[in-house]
């Protein structure tokens, strides 16, 4: 429903219509009976430090998760790989903040994010310093002075 959006601002996301390359979709495929095989503790505890740059975010990414079931966990992830749709026409034509951090390593965020914001002609693009994959937590003064000068422009 594109007519209820005015603007579309992402946070450590990755483009599901840009094209993937055949060893990374092969590697999304294998991921989920590997993850379904690790320990969830483990598995939890490894997330928790690789989504966060600080510490208490990585606490918090640590609680976040712990509110998951690994079965329900297991389910997002396959509807992960379900969603990719390559269509590199693709455009969202709204206003649109796209964003990560600069410690971010979750997927290809970092490699394709900057062709994401390339490609939709509304796209702003804003790498969070000193943050990891939850930016907006890493680093709060940062984004939320990039969110605000943003909408800002968008909003009347």
């Amino acid at each position: 429903h594109p007519e209820r959006v005015t603007a579309l601002v992402t946070i450590g996301g990755q483009p599901t219509t840009l094209s993937y390359e055949p060893w990374e979709l092969v590697g999304l495929q294998m991921s989920l009976p590997l993850l379904a095989a690790m320990p969830y503790d483990l598995f939890k505890t490894i997330s928790a430090q690789n989504t966060a740059y600080a510490p208490e975010v990585q606490a918090y990414a640590r609680e976040a998760m712990d509110q998951v079931a690994y079965g329900e966990f297991l389910v997002i992830w396959a509807a992960v790989g379900r969603a990719l749709n390559d269509d590199p026409d693709h455009q969202i034509t709204h206003p649109l903040l796209i964003t990560h951090g600069e410690h971010d390593n979750t997927g290809r965020i970092r490699a394709q994010t900057p062709a994401w914001a390339a490609r939709d002609t509304g796209g702003a693009f804003t790498i969070i310093p000193d943050a990891g994959h939850n930016a907006n937590q890493d680093n709060p003064a940062f984004f939320n002075r990039a969110l605000l000068g943003f909408l800002d422009g968008v909003i009347e």
